[in-house]
């Protein structure tokens, strides 16, 4: 049993290594994916909810600092992808700002369920970024993939 659970950790590693090449490669403008940090510094959705309702999926992420114009969201079936721009500046006891500076982010939120891409409706007001989603009346498939020797 422990072998094999060992096995699925393996396996999740090299998935997750294998992904996070493919968003470094995507666009290299060193934007950070939150998905697969442990690093909460990094991480620029400070809170996100995805729940279900009977219609369909909501997702709520809490964005501070978001530049508003620079916000990007594109959804596919099975997740939603969040980029943009936040303006971090830091403040002295006097609450005078010393400095400020942009960061890019990037973020992956998978759906619990399959849905319907086309029809999402995104609203942000006071940096929480809500998401509304129609489920699919399609289920997801597997397929037996075959390992060649």
């Amino acid at each position: 049993m422990a072998s094999e659970e060992w096995k699925n950790l393996q396996a999740l590693h090299i998935l997750q290594h294998y992904l996070n090449n493919v968003i470094d490669d995507v666009d290299n403008n060193s934007q950070i994916s939150s998905l697969w940090l442990n690093d909460p510094s990094h991480n620029s959705i400070t809170m996100c909810i995805v729940f279900e309702t009977k219609s369909g999926i909501i997702v709520n992420a809490r964005i501070p600092d978001l530049v508003a114009d620079s916000l990007e969201i594109q959804v596919s079936d099975e997740v939603v992808f969040i980029q943009g721009k936040q303006y971090k500046y830091a403040k002295d006891e006097d609450n005078y700002q010393l400095e400020g500076r942009y960061s890019q982010f990037q973020s992956i939120i998978p759906l619990p369920i399959l849905i319907e891409p086309e029809i999402a409706i995104a609203n942000l007001k006071n940096d929480m970024l809500t998401i509304v989603l129609q489920k699919s009346s399609r289920s997801r498939q597997q397929v037996k993939v075959q390992i060649l020797n």
